[in-house]
């Protein structure tokens, strides 16, 4: 007979989320998945560690296939060469995909399973962050122990959107920020000396003792055969099967054909108009070892554009073949002194801690800002003028929104490269080209996206969302005073340019990178711009509850925390963003960072939006909530462990 089993109940008022014991009827509608059955057989619920759950399948391999993944966001630190280095940790996790033997991860097969198990360092603490995503071919449903149900997929869709797991799985699936390499965070079994110099002692007695981790008899780590190139195309298989599923669910009936009033508009549109989420990419070094290139992803949507059937704004392979050197690359990262910093504890005596400074609340993410009135947070400097393994990190567009765009845009095929979206290729192409070299956190767009319709109904040959939607805008108060800059006014002016237009004024943008970037005069001025634009990317993210932890991506302590945010110039150089800009990005961070997020951000012209960020307090974790629990002993109480806060009402701290 299994022990008690739960669901978790998530608040928007600032109270604590509540544990509700799942009866009969709830347990038959939402464990039906492989591991919620599992957990109901016998006393498979009392098993609360990652090394108890891992063995269950690690030791039977003629019923499972189980592949390991590491992940550090520290890896790159030598942890013996910090001073008093009881404070620094790498951030260690662990990741299990656990499928049937010889089948593929992530099936459309409702016969199959997958299960995405993540785990922190701690592999025999109960008290340790464990969380398991569980595939049955048409949803992930999320559990963390004591074996609570968190919610399905289509959950980040309803009443728990940005709560709970899906502040993470913003839209409902597996994720791997890291996705494409060069992977600079994860384990690759071919450089695992970065990773063993990283670690503690008492992570090497853990990973010597684990059989799934290291071969007994071996060297450390040396159970771990798998790197990120095999687990991306698991992520992607995963997250695109299920946005398959998603526009199955909300645009097609049960004879597959479309419905009249389709579901979840805005959240359709939202990848197209918004970053839902993202990814975090960085530079390959050439193979001389001293030159790089910028990645391209810095200056375009890539991701989206290279998604088939939807990159004709591009008629050539974009031409940004530009060699940086390590040197004037180095001579801009120490100017504006970006850095490898490691959140701590604020420190409230004297003196300070060497290399000890304190950020705003901004500075790093947390799910539901109520908690213990503080504004900083404290950091120790890790490294300094570094941006760690590799270099120019970036936030990209990520895979999500680009499978998001796919899907709402290729609805139905029509004929040879023809097919029916929610907009024309002519109006996509004019939504792509408002802020074009913005390809994330673009203002421009999400203020285009107060006009789009909440709902569209089928008018016999398409839907009527983007008819209505032109109509919107071009009432505007923006078109009718003829504003020329705003987003409005520019959007209707690229409705009336053809294709040909887009892809001169396309090749033209990439130009003038490419002159900025070349030109002596202006080549260094180039590096640093395009470098402060990376940071000014990173401070509208961090306020969120995916940035987890202050080691993934580095500080430019040389730009005052308080300094504009900025944005691209379709002549390749950046300004600072104008003010209705910083305001729409800011109250839509504000929200998502606080106890009523809302995915879907308010019309600056309709709503005063939530407070400012400045104003909220210190959140009481400083870690994505579903890694609440990965903190290493410290002498200084760094990341005390305070547990996920999903699981505080019954005491799992």
């Amino acid at each position: 007979m299994a022990t008690n089993l739960f669901w978790r109940e998530f608040t928007r008022d600032g109270t604590p989320d509540v544990d509700h014991l799942a009866d009969a009827e709830f347990l038959s509608t939402n464990f039906v998945d492989f591991f919620g059955k599992w957990l109901q057989d016998g006393q498979n619920s009392t098993t609360d560690t990652m090394d108890a759950l891992i063995k269950v399948f690690f030791e039977n391999p003629s019923q499972f296939a189980t592949q390991i993944f590491m992940v550090a966001d520290g890896s790159f630190i030598t942890k013996a060469n910090r001073p008093a280095g009881d404070w620094f940790n790498p951030h260690v996790r662990f990741l299990a995909i656990v499928t049937l033997p010889n089948k593929g991860a992530f099936s459309t097969s409702t016969k199959e399973w997958t299960l995405c198990i993540v785990a922190s360092s701690r592999l025999t603490d109960p008290q340790a962050f464990l969380q398991v995503a569980s595939w049955n071919g048409k949803a992930f449903r999320f559990y963390q122990p004591f074996w609570n149900f968190f919610g399905v997929s289509t959950d980040a869709f309803g009443k728990n959107a940005y709560l709970g797991p899906f502040n993470g799985h913003v839209n409902g699936s597996c994720i791997m920020k890291e996705l494409h390499a060069p992977w600079i965070h994860w384990f690759n079994p071919s450089s695992s000396d970065d990773f063993l110099a990283c670690l503690s002692e008492k992570n090497k007695q853990d990973f010597l003792a684990a059989p799934y981790i290291t071969q007994p008899g071996q060297g450390l780590l040396s159970a771990l055969t798998t790197g990120p190139d095999v687990l991306e195309p698991m992520i992607e298989n995963g997250v695109s099967n299920w946005f398959s599923q998603r526009v199955k669910a909300d645009f097609f009936d049960a004879s597959s054909n479309l419905l009249p009033s389709p579901a979840h508009i805005p959240r359709w549109v939202a990848h197209l108009f918004l970053a839902t989420t993202i990814n975090i990419f960085a530079a390959t070094m050439d193979s001389n070892g001293t030159t790089f290139r910028i990645p391209a992803d810095h200056f375009y949507d890539n991701e989206l554009l290279q998604t088939a059937g939807l990159g004709q704004l591009l008629d050539k392979a974009p031409d940004l073949d530009v060699s940086i050197n390590t040197d004037e690359y180095q001579t801009a990262v120490e100017k504006l002194r970006l850095s490898m910093l490691q959140e701590v504890d604020v420190f409230t005596g004297e003196p300070k801690p060497l290399n000890y400074l304190e950020l705003p609340l901004t500075a790093l993410g947390g799910d539901k800002r109520d908690g213990q009135g503080q504004k900083m947070i404290g950091f120790r400097v890790v490294v300094e003028n570094s941006e760690g393994q590799a270099p120019f990190n970036i936030l990209q567009s990520s895979f999500e929104d680009a499978q998001g765009v796919s899907k709402m845009q290729m609805l139905k095929k029509l004929g040879p490269n023809q097919w029916l979206g929610l907009f024309s290729q002519n109006t996509f192409n004019a939504i792509m080209m408002v802020d074009f070299w913005n390809p994330i956190y673009s203002w421009r767009r999400g203020v285009l996206m107060q006009h789009v319709p909440q709902q569209t109904t089928w008018t016999g040959s398409a839907y009527d969302l983007e008819t209505r939607f032109i109509q919107n805008v071009s009432e505007s108060s923006y078109v009718k005073a003829g504003i020329k800059d705003s987003p409005e006014y520019q959007f209707i002016e690229l409705l009336k340019l053809d294709l040909g237009t887009h892809q001169n004024n396309v090749n033209n943008y990439f130009g003038t990178i490419m002159t900025y970037l070349k030109a002596p005069d202006t080549r260094a001025q180039a590096i640093i711009d395009y470098l402060s634009l990376a940071e000014s990317r990173r401070r509208i993210y961090r306020p969120l509850p995916l940035d987890e932890f202050g080691s993934s991506m580095p500080y430019a302590l040389g730009i005052p925390f308080d300094s504009s945010l900025l944005e691209m110039r379709p002549d390749g150089r950046i300004q600072p963003m104008p003010a209705r800009g910083v305001d729409f990005l800011r109250k839509w961070t504000s929200s998502l960072a606080s106890a009523d997020p809302e995915v879907i951000p308010a019309g600056t012209a309709k709503s005063s939006g939530p407070v400012a960020i400045s104003a909220l307090p210190r959140p009481s974790l400083l870690a994505l909530p579903c890694q609440g629990g990965l903190a290493s002993t410290s002498t200084e109480s760094v990341l005390a462990v305070r547990g996920c806060p999903y699981a505080k009402k019954r005491g799992r701290r």
